[in-house]
C-alpha cells in the first residue's frame, strides 16, 4: 500500500493526506497549488521525513546530537513541569475566550 504526502519547500514531509481526499482527488479537495506539492509515498513514511527527489526515495530525518544540559535535580524538574502546566492553562484559557468571541460574532 501507499499514501500521499505534502512536501515543504525543503522537501520534508509536511503532512499526510487523508485517504478520503486521495479518493476524491487531492486537486479537487485542496486545489492545484496544494496538489502540486504532493507525492506518493510508502506507508512507512512519516512527517518530517526528507524526500530525495533525485532518487525518488524518502529518508528518515537526521536526529541532531544532544547538546542540552542534563538536569538531575528533581526540584528543578518539578518546577519546570509546574511552569509548563501553568502556561498550558493560560493558553487554553486564551483559546476558550477567542472561541467564545468568534461564536458570539
Amino acid at each position: 500500500m501507499s499514501k500521499w504526502v505534502r512536501l515543504n519547500d525543503d522537501n520534508t514531509v509536511r503532512e499526510i493526506i487523508p485517504d478520503a481526499a486521495v479518493v476524491l482527488g487531492i486537486e479537487k479537495c485542496y486545489g492545484i497549488t496544494f496538489s502540486a506539492q504532493c507525492v506518493e509515498a510508502s506507508d512507512n513514511v512519516y512527517q518530517n521525513w526528507i524526500y530525495d527527489s533525485d532518487n525518488m526515495v524518502f529518508l528518515e530525518p537526521i536526529q541532531p546530537d544532544f547538546t542540552g544540559e542534563i538536569v538531575d535535580d528533581v526540584e528543578t524538574l518539578q518546577t519546570a513541569v509546574e511552569t509548563l502546566k501553568l502556561e498550558n492553562t493560560t493558553l487554553q484559557t486564551t483559546v476558550d475566550l477567542l472561541t467564545i468571541a468568534i461564536l458570539e460574532g
